[in-house]
């Protein structure tokens, strides 16, 4: 009733404030097409103040004519070019050209999205609520916070001493959360609850994980850039065409972790793992990897093997782990699959080196790491063979991985941003779907095709 009062007297105080004219405007759809219809402000109580005023109803009709000015030329809606001097300002291009791959993965699902949100800076307004990002953010935390006490709790711990460590973990970074500064709702409290419950029953099983096999875990959130704050080397590409804008590429990023095995010899063999909190944001296909969308994997394998020695390193896999929740359907429910679907929800994904020594190595035999089984001859076999790659495919992934981030922020330097999203090979996984921009952008997939 409070916060009723609040709103009510906050569009008062607004309506009030002018001195001669008050125009009032509202949408007639959503961005979905869907009617919408005018606040009860609208419909009841200005009407009832105003029995004479009146309505207009103006139909959005873009401008598709040529459109120039110092900064941005448009020749048609889904064209954007930005001049030289305005792109360098806004990306403080300046010879060396630093980014991230997320970045270059937004360009790559629509470069408007990319001047948008990273030159031109504009964000959504803040709500006092839990984003999904937010369980990213929690859980990345965390996994930072317990890196060195993880393997410290004795292997058969019951998940209770897991959500003990979680609980004291989460109490130490809560501070530095985007919403710790909000009083969070009744309904937004417990979502946290049960992110830091499934968290701890996800920790104990990578412990598991990480337990069945030789493999070891190296670091938790490290990163890598070129300030030297890193063991490991920042990844950087000279461009093929050189110009005075673009000079050098230099990549920079977080790894959730990454763990070594080491051979008799003293080779060593890197898996990369990524965290993630959703399944519908932990899938990695080729097609994906040659349309620039799906970088992070191998770039961050990558990126560790070549900060040891040449030859010193092999990549062995590119693996997400996914934080799902455990709201599930009924038939899904943990309390009625049986115990080898129970560990398959936990299994990684992603892509592994096909290669005996290290798919033991990974697994130990156990089918709760990758999904692989052991044979009676002693090899693991696999239903996803896609999951398998040699040295010569890791070898490819990469070329293309990092000849996309080369064309991306050539095409940045540039100042070419054309509304041009990213097609996927399923409708609904476009970016269009979520994207944040489609009310400033005016477009959609429908609109494109």
């Amino acid at each position: 009733e409070t916060k009723v009062s609040k709103e009510n007297y906050f569009v008062y105080t607004t309506l009030s404030l002018p001195s001669d004219y008050l125009y009032i405007s509202w949408t007639t759809e959503d961005l979905d097409g869907k009617s919408a219809n005018a606040s009860h402000i609208i419909l009841k109580k200005m009407k009832k103040l105003f029995n004479n005023i009146e309505v207009k109803q103006y139909k959005y009709k873009p401008d598709y004519s040529l459109q120039t000015n110092n900064h941005i030329e448009s020749k048609n809606s889904n064209l954007i070019k930005v001049s030289t001097e305005t792109n360098s300002e806004l990306f403080g291009l300046e010879g060396a050209f630093t980014t991230s791959v997320s970045q270059i993965e937004t360009y790559y699902k629509c470069p408007f999205s990319y001047l948008v949100t990273y030159g031109l800076k504009v964000r959504p307004r803040d709500e006092a609520k839990l984003k999904q990002t937010d369980f990213g953010s929690v859980v990345h935390e965390i996994a930072e916070e317990i890196s060195g006490e993880l393997f410290s709790i004795p292997e058969d711990s019951p998940t209770e001493g897991y959500e003990l460590l979680v609980e004291n973990a989460y109490n130490k970074i809560k501070e530095k959360l985007r919403f710790a500064k909000y009083e969070l709702s009744e309904h937004d409290a417990n979502v946290l609850k049960r992110v830091k419950r499934y968290a701890a029953k996800s920790f104990r099983n990578i412990r598991k994980q990480v337990d069945a096999g030789t493999f070891k875990v190296k670091g938790y959130e490290v990163p890598f850039n070129s300030r030297g704050e890193s063991e490991l080397k920042t990844y950087s590409i000279v461009p093929e065409n050189v110009t005075e804008q673009l000079k050098l590429i230099n990549i920079e990023g977080r790894i959730d972790r990454y763990d070594l095995m080491e051979d008799e010899t003293g080779h060593k063999y890197v898996r990369v793992v990524d965290y993630k909190t959703s399944t519908a944001s932990a899938g990695i296909t080729e097609y994906d990897i040659k349309a620039g969308v799906a970088l992070q994997l191998i770039t961050y394998l990558n990126v560790v093997v070549n900060s040891f020695t040449e030859n010193a390193a092999t990549p062995a896999g590119a693996l997400y782990y996914v934080f799902d929740s455990d709201i599930k359907s009924v038939s899904e429910h943990f309390t009625v699959v049986s115990d080898s679907q129970k560990i398959k929800s936990y299994n990684m994904t992603g892509y592994v080196l096909d290669d005996e020594k290290v798919l033991y190595g990974m697994t130990g035999g156990n089918s709760c790491v990758i999904g692989g089984t052991l044979n009676k001859d002693g090899k693991m076999s696999f239903k996803s063979k896609s999951m398998l790659k040699t040295k010569e495919e890791f070898e490819e992934m990469k070329n293309i991985v990092f000849s996309n981030i080369e064309k991306a922020a050539t095409d940045i330097s540039n100042g070419d941003f054309p509304i041009k999203p990213y097609k996927p090979i399923k409708a609904d996984k476009s970016p269009c779907v979520y994207c944040e921009l489609r009310s400033v952008c005016a477009k959609s997939t429908n609109v494109l095709d």
